[in-house]
């Protein structure tokens, strides 16, 4: 079977099993930045067209947020979204830097 994967575990400095300090922000760099932390990413995956990348997130305290959004590996532009309580949207995202709001099921 998989390995089981630890989606809620914390990044940052962590030990592995021999004993041996890893610090993941040395050797790697995030792909996207969300914030704040009451913004919970749902997807990130290529689109079904392969043309472009879909990202949901979901607004996760019931508060009315401003949510910022950096794509690291692209233009390293901040997108500000807002979201409503317990909101969920999702985005597609172009190669050209463009985006826009999609439904759930990926309209193009």
């Amino acid at each position: 079977s998989p390995p089981v994967v630890f989606a809620h575990l914390p990044l940052g400095n962590y030990t592995n099993r021999n004993k041996v300090l890893i610090s993941e922000y040395e050797t790697t760099k995030d792909l996207i930045s969300i914030s704040p932390a009451n913004i919970r990413l749902l997807a990130f995956k290529q689109s079904e067209d392969e043309k472009s990348l879909i990202i949901r997130l979901q607004e996760t305290t019931g508060k009315i947020t401003k949510a910022t959004i950096i794509l690291n590996f692209h233009s390293n532009e901040e997108i500000i979204i807002p979201f409503n309580p317990l909101q969920i949207r999702t985005f597609r995202f172009e190669r050209d830097g463009s985006w826009k709001e999609v439904n759930m099921i990926e309209e193009i």
